[in-house]
Parts: C-alpha cells; sequence; structure tokens
C-alpha cells in the first residue's frame, strides 16, 4: 500500500512526492460570474472533453490516468509535447496516483489520502504535509477547510482533528475497559492499541496565513478574551529566524524557527475545532470575479503531536508533525476585473507560486542528474517566505503530497493544464523519512546493559575456548 510506511529502528525510506487530482464539480451557477477573457474558448459554458482510465504500471503500482481533448482555440504554444497521448496529438495525458471525479465527497478525500498520514504521525511519529494546489475558485478551500452547509462537508483540517481526538479517546476508553473487546474500533486503531497501552499524549496547534510575503499569526492571543471574540483583531506579525549550521541534514541551510506565534495545547476536539474556526474568521479573503469567497494568503495550520507509551515493552516517545497548507489560487491577469488592491495581491500570490514551482523544478533536477555526479542546482528555498517556512515539506524529513483541484469547464483550460503540468514535476521529488522516535534513557540504559551482559558472556566463552585450546596444543608439544 503506498499510503503505508513501516519504519523500524528509526531507519530512513525514500518516497516519492504524492499527488492526487480532484476535479470540480460544474456549477451552473458559474455562470453568472463576470469574467473578462481576451481569448475565446467557443462559449464559456463549454466543458473540457476528459477521459479517466487506471493504468498498471506492474504488479504493485498503478497510476489514474487524465486525458483532455485540446480545445479547437487552445494557444498551441502553451502545450508541451512531451504530454501528447501517444495515440491522439490532439489529447494531453498525465499520470497522478489517484483521480477523484466530480462526484468524490469529502470523507474519501480525507480517508483516500490524509487518513494514513494522520496515523503515522501518531504511530510512527512521521512529518506529513498535505498541500492543496490550484487556481483560484477551483475547490481548494472546500477540501482542506471544508463547507459551510451541512456537517459532511467537512474538510480535511476538521476531519483530522476528529480523527486525532478519535483514537486518543477510544483508547482512554480501552484503558478503562476490563474487556477490551468490548470496545468497537478501526483495525488500524485496534493494533496500536495493543502494542502502545497506557500511553499519555500532548497535542499542540498553530495556525498561520502569509499575505503578500507577511507571515500573521491567525490566532493571537486575544482570543483568550471572550469578550474580543468577535472582533477582528490585529494579527501579530511572525517572524522567522534561522541559525547558522550549515550542517543540517540534506544540506538545505540552518534550522528554522518562528518568533511571536502562538502555540496552544488542546485537550479536546471542541477546543481545536473552536481555534480552527476562530483563525478561518481572521483569514484574508474577498470577493473577486473569478471567486465569491477567494482566499488572498496562503494558509498554514499545523498540528504537532507528541506520543509516549509501550511499545514491545520499551517506553517510548514519538513527535510527529502534520501540516496542512491551504494555498492562495492561481489567478490569470487578462482574466480578471478585480480592484487594484486584488490585483496587487494576485501578483504577490502568483510570484511566490512561481518560486515554490522553481524550488520544485531544482530539486527534479538535482534527482535526474545525480546518476551523472553533476554538481547539484542550487534550491532557492529564501526567495520566498513560504518556501522558507515550509522547506522540510518539500526537501527534509517529511512524507508530502498535493491535492490538484482543477475545473472542468473550457475556459479554464490554460490552468487546468498549468496545474496538471506542475504536479507531474512534483511527482518526480524523492524524499528521505525518518521516524521521529526514541525509546526512553531508561529503556536505553537496559537494553545496552543487557547488551554488555550478552558481549561479556560471549568473551567469558572465547576466553575459556582459548584457555581449552592452548592446553590442548600444549599436550600436543
Amino acid at each position: 500500500d503506498n499510503n503505508t510506511i513501516n519504519i523500524n529502528n528509526n531507519h530512513m525510506q525514500g518516497v516519492y512526492i504524492e499527488t492526487y487530482l480532484r476535479i470540480k464539480p460544474f456549477l451552473v451557477t458559474n455562470q453568472s460570474v463576470n469574467v473578462v477573457s481576451t481569448k475565446k474558448f467557443s462559449d464559456n459554458n463549454d466543458l473540457l472533453n476528459i477521459k479517466l482510465q487506471t493504468v498498471k504500471l506492474s504488479e504493485d503500482v498503478s497510476k489514474d490516468v487524465i486525458e483532455v481533448d485540446i480545445p479547437e482555440d487552445a494557444d498551441p504554444g502553451i502545450i508541451h509535447s512531451n504530454y501528447y497521448n501517444d495515440d491522439n496529438s490532439n489529447t494531453i495525458r498525465y499520470e497522478f496516483d489517484r483521480i477523484f471525479d466530480e462526484n468524490t465527497t469529502q470523507d474519501e478525500i480525507f480517508s483516500n489520502i490524509v487518513e494514513s498520514k494522520v496515523y503515522n504521525a501518531i504511530v510512527n511519529g512521521i512529518n506529513s504535509t498535505v498541500f492543496c494546489y490550484g487556481q483560484t475558485g477551483s475547490g481548494k478551500t472546500y477540501s482542506m477547510c471544508g463547507g459551510d452547509n451541512n456537517y459532511n462537508d467537512r474538510g480535511i483540517i476538521p476531519r483530522s482533528i476528529g480523527y486525532i481526538f478519535t483514537y486518543f479517546n477510544n483508547k482512554l476508553k480501552l484503558s478503562n475497559d476490563k474487556d477490551k473487546e468490548s470496545v468497537s474500533l478501526s483495525s488500524d486503531i485496534t493494533s496500536l492499541t495493543n502494542n502502545n497501552y497506557n500511553n499519555s499524549y500532548r497535542i499542540t496547534i498553530t495556525f498561520l496565513e502569509i499575505y503578500k510575503e507577511i507571515i500573521y499569526d491567525l490566532l493571537p492571543s486575544a482570543i483568550i478574551d471572550q469578550s474580543n471574540a468577535l472582533k477582528k483583531p490585529n494579527l501579530p506579525i511572525v517572524q522567522l529566524l534561522e541559525s547558522n549550521d550549515e550542517n543540517t541534514p540534506n544540506k538545505i541551510g540552518g534550522q528554522i524557527t518562528m518568533r511571536n506565534v502562538n502555540v496552544y495545547e488542546v485537550n479536546s476536539e471542541e477546543e481545536a475545532l473552536s481555534l480552527f474556526f476562530y483563525g478561518i474568521t481572521n483569514r484574508n479573503t474577498s470577493i473577486t470575479s473569478m471567486n465569491n469567497l477567494s482566499s488572498r494568503s496562503h494558509a498554514i495550520f499545523t498540528i504537532i503531536i507528541e506520543n509516549e507509551g509501550l511499545v514491545d515493552n520499551l517506553t517510548t516517545y514519538t513527535k510527529g508533525k502534520i501540516n496542512l497548507v491551504d494555498l492562495a489560487g492561481s489567478e490569470r491577469m487578462y482574466k480578471l476585473n478585480n480592484s487594484k488592491r486584488q490585483i496587487i495581491e494576485a501578483k504577490s500570490i502568483n510570484l511566490s507560486l512561481h518560486y515554490l514551482e522553481q524550488v520544485i523544478i531544482n530539486l527534479r533536477n538535482n534527482i535526474a542528474n545525480k546518476p551523472t555526479n553533476s554538481s547539484p542546482n542550487h534550491i532557492p528555498y529564501r526567495n520566498s517566505v513560504l518556501t522558507t517556512l515550509l522547506r522540510d515539506s518539500l526537501g527534509g524529513n517529511c512524507r508530502s503530497c498535493f491535492l490538484f483541484t482543477v475545473s472542468k469547464e473550457a475556459k479554464h483550460f490554460e490552468e487546468t493544464l498549468s496545474t496538471c503540468r506542475f504536479a507531474q514535476r512534483c511527482s518526480e521529488i524523492k524524499l528521505s523519512i525518518k521516524s521521529n522516535s526514541e525509546i526512553s534513557t531508561a529503556d536505553q540504559i537496559k537494553i545496552l546493559n543487557n547488551q554488555i551482559k550478552i558481549l561479556s558472556n560471549e568473551i567469558k566463552h572465547l576466553h575459556d575456548l582459548n584457555n581449552q585450546l592452548t592446553n590442548q596444543l600444549n599436550d600436543f608439544t
């Protein structure tokens, strides 16, 4: 299973960035959106001709494939020949780990993409990052944060919070119940509880946004004052600090730390969701010609899970971090009829996404050039606040994936093409993953003492054998 990692003894494994595609349903209400376009794709309400299929690459590996017919009026200069379908030059073809059509539910997105990563963060202390990437109005924020209509519209972030506390609450019930089999749990949670029993845990969260290359804390300390809960506060600016240590793993510079950020310890699902919804109200959004509720910033919701328990009768500490990133949508200026402020915001968003793509391209080129022993390319993490803050997610100890969102409308063909092309580049990035877990000092001493005892016995045995052979040699002479 591509979504499950088994790591023993903190050994590192290499996996590729996972890429998933979600196709936004075509809504009749989109006809009312005022789109200014200098290019004509037959009609604004025409849909792209899309074909989805699954291709088996080997006995254990399969990929989902999307084939898109090129509109007659599309500019041929924007289409890269590498992605043409071999059997039809009028069709372009892209591969993903999984493609979700317009009928996919929020629960399917979470269970197929995110659930295993949250589970591994709890069990093995494996860092994970989930990016939502796509053009504005394609459903990124809906996928990550959820909708307002009903409970089933919950997005990745609230479902992750719910999964974590359900896991620990079920474990608590199990520890208080003499008959363990009387508690109904999922197979994953049951197997974990049997291995890691009577443990303690600590969960902390932060919620940041990057708006015009400035990091803001979406959870200011003013939240403690309930009288100000309905007022949008002046958000504190977060500073990034970098150590001078260049001898860090993967040679990506010193350690990044943040100053002036609030870290909240949460003890219940309700408490965590309250902080999340409060942060959402503080985020920069506005009505644009492409989206009635457009996110004008990148949002990063981080959950850190510290877990202590017994594994094979050894006290083990794990610490896993989950970054859930809702990237602001890319926008093409010639399709917009926005205000001056929104245009400035769009330029900042597009430039930030451009630097993200440059990091991905250079990481991919370094992997491609590795067999030739060529000098590695410089990775421009520092060009953007986004790539500086999340560089471990792109080239460090983190299992990362991208959920790409696209529209079926023909008028958005260029954006769909650009998103799919970027996804192919991401899928070629190989990451090194290491479990953030360690055995307690007391148990390490026990293990070392036991090894000393074993080695002492081996030495005694060899010493006795040496004396025996010496005596035999003396008798022979």
